[in-house]
């Protein structure tokens, strides 16, 4: 009998660690650059991604590349910015330490070709006014893989009155180089569409990051934590410590965060912000009736393949009714058919509609037709603040 069980437990111990091998054998093959390889132009920039593991659960990176062609600089443990120094060619490579699922530890080597090339000559100027109009009605051509304030930027940069002065600094920043010793100016992306950041001097802007540290510390949100109980920790922070006021005349980030007073508007945006800054991809949304004068601001928030309606206004009328902060991660129909008919037409364009599928279910209905591992709405109400 003794023996049975000492063979019993080798062979679960073999399973065991013949299952864990598998395991980190298909992880790790997912893990990579989101490009193979790419072209830039000397003296511009691309941001590269890795993809196939989450920022949190990466441990370190160790890049390889020729210094003399390309500069890299990290964004984040995922993402990295690169420029073109010189024309030539190198392969960026990547050590990936990360952990599995299961928390195993992992390593992986990733590559992506690197092509630089010089700046296209310029063409000699004409008197023929046939000619000139043609060529300034040309569009750029676009990495339309790269998200809207990436799209913008290469428009810029492209057309003749660039002065080499906006870039993004991150997924939450742009960057607009004072010029003749004017005041630098800071942008809060909380869109993908640039009509909506919201600019501040460099002071203003420190001072909302630092309050946006605050406010993520307070929430207690941890790397381990997944997305939906981080969104969920950001919004009932807010709502709990940022009251809906009639009376608010601003709308901004800066006034949300400092007066404690909003409305909707100053919601949406200072959530988008702050989903942003913690790594989840989050948008600010409003819709206007010109006619009766009236409108709404409600955020899309994007959690495992698709984005979920939360609304922070509705969140705060009604957190004491159920025992707990609702209106998170609802359908596409909770938008409202008055706020969907009024809706920025932005945000009924394909390049933003085929990238931001709205779910038709709400997340938790969908985590649990699926399997997946999410926490019910109950499980989010009782979470200790």
């Amino acid at each position: 009998m003794k023996i049975r069980k000492n063979t019993l437990l080798i062979m679960m111990i073999l399973l065991t660690v013949t299952f864990m091998f598998a395991n980190t054998k298909n992880v790790s093959a997912k893990v990579t650059f989101n490009k193979t390889s790419k072209s830039i132009t000397k003296g511009k920039n691309y941001t590269i991604k890795i993809s196939g593991v989450k920022n949190r659960s990466i441990k370190k990176v160790k890049l390889k590349y020729n210094k003399k062609i390309i500069k890299v600089k990290k964004l984040r443990k995922n993402k990295y910015r690169i420029t073109g120094k010189k024309k030539g060619k190198t392969t960026l490579k990547a050590t990936v330490k990360y952990l599995l699922l299961d928390y195993t530890p992992a390593v992986k080597t990733i590559k992506c070709k690197i092509y630089v090339k010089n700046k296209a000559a310029k063409k000699k100027k004409t008197n023929n006014k046939k000619n000139n109009d043609s060529e300034e009605n040309i569009k750029p051509e676009i990495d339309w893989e790269e998200n809207n304030i990436d799209k913008l930027l290469v428009q810029i940069e492209q057309s003749k009155n660039y002065k080499g002065m906006i870039y993004k600094l991150n997924d939450y920043t742009v960057f607009n180089k004072g010029e003749d010793g004017g005041e630098d100016q800071y942008g809060l992306i909380t869109s993908p569409f640039y009509s909506t950041i919201d600019w501040y001097s460099k002071k203003d802007y420190d001072e909302i990051i630092n309050e946006v540290k605050l406010i993520v510390k307070e929430s207690k949100i941890t790397d381990d934590m997944i997305d939906e109980e981080k969104a969920y920790r950001v919004g009932r922070y807010m709502v709990n410590h940022i009251d809906y006021d009639y009376n608010v005349y601003g709308q901004r980030i800066y006034e949300t965060l400092f007066d404690k007073k909003t409305v909707c508007a100053g919601y949406a945006k200072t959530y988008a912000l702050i989903c942003r800054y913690i790594g989840i991809d989050c948008d600010f949304v409003c819709s206007y009736d010109n006619q009766n004068k009236s409108g709404h601001a409600w955020n899309n928030v994007k959690l495992g393949d698709y984005y979920y309606v939360t609304d922070l206004t509705g969140a705060y009328f009604t957190r004491n009714i159920y025992g707990g902060v609702s209106n998170f991660f609802r359908e596409y129909s909770n938008i409202g058919e008055e706020n969907i008919k009024y809706m920025d037409k932005y945000y009924k364009m394909d390049e933003y509609t085929e990238k931001h599928q709205i779910d038709e279910v709400d997340y938790y209905t969908r985590c649990k037709n699926e399997g997946k591992v999410y926490l019910k709405q109950k499980e989010l109400y009782n979470l200790p603040e």
